[in-house]
């Protein structure tokens, strides 16, 4: 079943010539040209006023199709939750999806809701649109395109026609949208609130972040406020809470679609953003001039960025799924009460987001956030950063804050902050280990990796405590691709033990030797942070102010090569002095991005 709303003209309501306080009406000409001539016919069509005792013309009466009724609700409120529970005889429970029909101005294809139905019934989805049509011939949908929408964020660009979706009706039970009644200066001033949360002008909007107890959707219509900016928010919101949000393109040729992003105030809009609009000029006379459509969408667009926190994340070295996947791991979202599509927060696929974190040096020419809703988190140091003319220029405009390791004295926007970087690491283990004894599934109880780069100081002094450490037999296994290397020159020690795969150099040591690539005050790598995820004590030389991090977890190299190599021969000798305890729970709140985002 599908449920078509209308709401009705006042301008098309009569007094009836036989009784002052009755009103009628006449059946809409596009009632018969679009919805009574629809090949599906398992639908049902309320007329909605806020006019009482409206009825159609006693002439018309008997020849009015059962499935049409009107509907009356005060102050053109149509709220569907308790639409439905006014009187399950009159108003169908079996009601599956929504649409909305404007009298006045809409038209549509004789099959639009067959096809629409018989989508969205196969694939599950939530929500389903199409093009306009001039008329109401029957389309071929052989050829149709069924796009996943939006491309576009739904906060900066929402022109559409509401008649062109097809909607699942619970998704209106999540959502309670309410402009309030009677209110005082500013006038028009219909603000996205929460039920009970007082009828102040503007008022404090609570919630709970942690759980969505939103209940229902209300689309409102009346004589200063239409239906647009509610159904712009709800598509919004939808959008937020990641619904399934699909296009039908039947156009036989691309060439509608290329007119109409070209700024005519007349032609049809088509995007794939899912919503369209026959008169582009409309939408920006809500915004040039501050209409209450374009006051209701400001305020609910500032409830809902509240509301929900979804976070975009860019990068300059991966695509944006591999950047939420691994937060989403490393962070262990599955385990947070207030992280998912229906929760305060997500990381998000889609382009309709609040929050921008960029990886390295990423630059987005279409970023749709204020700066101040944009984190940059520097991977690398600087020698490797590419900190560009370009890109520095880019985040004097669009970043808020920039976490780097070292902040370089001609890096003079107050932006850049040192800071570590939040970088990924490898995944934790099931269940923390606890111990913190000796391993016993290793001859050896110390690690050490070493890679076959000799650019940086790090590389190069990795394989210098690696020949001492053959040199002088000392019990420490070596592992990584710089390994071949050393085989060549020791062919003989059975420490050597090349590349690794995953948590190998650590989770069967006690200890492990960890050298950054570059020493700076706020940068380490997933060098040390291995170490903590498989409960391995770092031997540890990069980052100077590493005990403000991760206090009392570390034993410290100097960086003096003879130094180092007298500790290392005391550790081998006796390593239960040097072990530490590591903390879990305290180097989680360290490490897990979620638990660190500068917004909250």
């Amino acid at each position: 079943m599908i449920t078509i709303l209308s709401f009705i003209p006042q301008d098309y309501i009569k007094s009836d010539k036989n009784n002052d306080h009755l009103k009628t009406i006449s059946l809409f000409s596009s009632i018969k040209t679009s919805i009574l001539s629809q090949t599906f016919t398992n639908w049902e069509l309320f007329l909605i006023t806020n006019v009482q005792n409206v009825s159609f013309e006693s002439s018309m009466k008997e020849n009015i199709d059962p499935r049409i009724k009107i509907i009356y609700t005060p102050d053109s409120y149509f709220n569907l939750n308790s639409l439905y529970e006014i009187d399950d005889k009159l108003y169908n429970s079996k009601c599956k999806y929504i649409s909305i029909f404007d009298l006045e101005h809409d038209v549509w294809n004789i099959n639009k809701l067959q096809f629409q139905y018989e989508i969205m019934d196969v694939h599950n989805y939530d929500i389903v649109g199409c093009e306009c049509s001039p008329s109401n011939e029957c389309i071929d949908f052989n050829n149709a395109r069924v796009i996943k929408t939006p491309q576009l964020s739904l906060f900066h660009s929402c022109p559409f026609l509401l008649s062109t979706i097809l909607i699942k009706k619970e998704l209106f039970q999540h959502f309670y949208l309410d402009a309030g009644r009677e209110r005082q200066a500013p006038p028009y001033d219909p603000l996205c609130e929460r039920r009970g949360c007082g009828g102040t002008t503007f008022p404090q909007v609570q919630f709970e972040r942690d759980v969505c107890n939103d209940k229902n959707f209300t689309i409102r219509n009346t004589s200063f406020n239409t239906i647009m900016a509610q159904f712009h928010s709800l598509l919004l919101f939808m959008t937020l809470r990641e619904c399934e949000i699909f296009y039908i393109g039947y156009s036989k040729s691309n060439n509608n679609q290329q007119q109409s992003n070209n700024g005519r105030n007349n032609s049809r809009i088509i995007n794939y953003s899912l919503v369209e609009t026959s008169n582009q000029q409309k939408l920006s006379n809500l915004h040039d001039n501050k209409t209450c459509d374009h006051i209701f969408f400001v305020n609910s667009e500032k409830y809902l960025r509240e509301m929900y926190m979804r976070i975009k994340i860019y990068s300059d070295f991966c695509n944006s799924e591999t950047c939420k996947q691994k937060y989403e791991t490393l962070c262990s979202v599955h385990k947070m009460n207030n992280y998912g599509p229906h929760k305060y927060l997500n990381i998000t696929m889609g382009n309709t987001y609040t929050h921008t974190i960029l990886l390295n040096c990423p630059i987005v020419p279409d970023i749709s956030v204020p700066p101040e809703c944009v984190l940059g988190l520097a991977f690398e140091p600087i020698p490797y950063l590419r900190l560009s003319y370009d890109f520095i220029d880019f985040a004097d405009k669009h970043i808020g804050t920039y976490y780097i390791g070292y902040k370089h004295p001609k890096l003079t926007s107050p932006l850049f902050k040192e800071h570590h970087g939040f970088m990924w690491h490898t995944d934790h283990p099931p269940e923390p280990a606890q111990e913190t004894m000796i391993k016993k599934n290793s001859n050896n109880v110390i690690s050490l990796i070493v890679s076959k780069k000799l650019q940086a100081p790090g590389h190069t002094y990795r394989h210098k405590l690696a020949t001492f450490i053959l040199t002088n037999n000392l019990p420490v296994d070596i592992w990584g691709n710089g390994t071949a290397q050393l085989s060549a020159k020791f062919p003989n020690k059975t420490n050597i033990k090349g590349p690794f795969k995953d948590k190998e150099p650590y989770e069967a040591y006690s200890l492990s030797i960890c050298i950054e690539n570059h020493r700076h005050p706020h940068y380490f790598s997933e060098k040390i942070s291995n170490c903590f995820v498989c409960n391995t004590t770092p031997i540890y030389l990069g980052c100077t102010q590493i005990e403000t991090y991760f206090p009392n977890q570390v034993a410290h190299l100097s960086g003096n090569l003879q130094e180092d190599c007298a500790l290392l021969t005391e550790i081998s000798k006796n390593p239960r002095n040097y072990i530490r305890e590591i903390k879990p729970k305290e180097n989680d709140n360290v490490l897990n991005l979620m638990k660190n985002l500068p917004w909250k």
